[in-house]
């Protein structure tokens, strides 16, 4: 599944002031862009971690809301036009909601009620709004960039769990020198 690029993100802790072993593709992406990646887990650092860094639950915290919040945002304008509340959201239902909503709103409607009903039946069902959903959360944040953050724990220099800004500093000063 689209989740396996993530087993390669598993690192091996490295020892202090030392670079993290990184697969080669993610090497490669972090070194191109050093200021870049550091701009992200500084943002990612102080929005779930703290001032003593963040723990590898911090960071698996911080990639499931993101995503959730993706999901959330994909299904919701056809939740909202479940009229019924049965869980299944008509083609009939569409044409009501969007009846209601404002130019933009019923073009959004539309691409996203097509986009949904996969077997094009005219109707989303719930399995069919499930995978939507998490779609929707996969491209928000895909395995490619749930690795390059998951890469993070292994600039654990000192080996206590969480990861400080200067350790990435640290770090990544070690692959790009």
């Amino acid at each position: 599944m689209r989740l396996i690029p993530m087993l390669f993100a598993c690192v091996l802790p490295f020892a202090a002031h030392a670079s993290p072993v990184l697969p080669d593709t993610l090497l490669r992406s972090i070194k191109a862009d050093p200021a870049s990646y550091l701009d992200s887990v500084t943002l990612l650092i102080a929005s779930y971690g703290g001032a003593d860094g963040i723990s590898q639950e911090q960071v698996d915290t911080s990639m499931a809301l993101v995503r959730a919040k993706a999901r959330t945002s994909a299904i919701v304008p056809l939740i909202g036009a479940d009229l019924d509340a049965d869980g299944t959201v008509t083609r009939e239902e569409v044409v009501v909601a969007e009846a209601a909503a404002s130019a933009a709103g019923r073009g959004k409607l539309e691409k996203t009620f097509l986009a949904a009903d996969v077997d094009g039946n005219a109707m989303v069902t719930p399995v069919e709004l499930t995978d939507y959903g998490m779609a929707a959360s996969m491209k928000a944040y895909s395995p490619a960039a749930m690795a390059k953050v998951k890469v993070l724990m292994g600039f654990d220099a000192d080996g206590d769990g969480k990861v400080t800004l200067n350790e990435v500093r640290m770090g990544l000063a070690g692959l790009t020198s």
